[in-house]
């Protein structure tokens, strides 16, 4: 996971005192971003229109010193820095590349990949990325295609609302759902 975009304290400290929320870096506008467990992260705001939520800001001056990222981690925004940056226009020349990097960067193969992609989901849900929740989205849909639904729930860790005895009634009369 790239940490590259986080900034040191003084570049911190320097996009804190800008009054428009923003530092220049040669000819590149800067946006300083904190997640909900106060990581600072600086990014070209080029790459950081790819979120709606944050390109809204922007356009409509509501910037300030630091933008907050509520409701995701420190390393869920890196790995959302991370899809930025390689989707950044003419950093990926092959089409091919890019949607073989995209299928390694969101599979789900564990339980803790799984969170990741939940993170990652609730994170370009909350700020807008249409491209990541597109392939968060396909992610999760590929991992329970073909389980059955004591698969999904387990998969999920999501509980059953009905006993035994309702689900096991519902199933007789619903027969024709459950066959393959």
């Amino acid at each position: 996971m790239s940490t590259a975009a986080s900034s040191s304290s003084n570049s911190a400290a320097a996009a804190a005192s800008s009054s428009s929320g923003d530092t220049t870096e040669g000819s590149v506008r800067l946006l300083t971003l904190q997640s909900e467990d106060g990581e600072v992260f600086e990014v070209k705001e080029t790459i950081a229109m790819q979120s709606v939520t944050i390109k809204g800001m922007v356009d409509d001056d509501c910037v300030s010193s630091t933008i907050p990222v509520c409701n995701v981690t420190g390393q869920t925004l890196a790995m959302v820095i991370e899809w930025w940056n390689k989707h950044e226009i003419g950093a990926v020349s092959d089409d091919k590349e890019l949607k073989e990097w995209e299928c390694q960067f969101v599979t789900i193969d564990g339980k803790s990949s799984r969170d990741n992609v939940y993170d990652l989901l609730m994170a370009a849900n909350y700020l807008n990325i249409p491209t990541l929740l597109d392939r968060c989205t396909s992610a999760v849909a590929e991992a329970i295609k073909g389980k059955s639904t004591e698969e999904i729930r387990e998969f999920f860790d999501i509980k059953s609302d009905f006993e035994e005895k309702e689900e096991e009634d519902l199933r007789k009369e619903n027969q024709w759902a459950f066959d393959k």
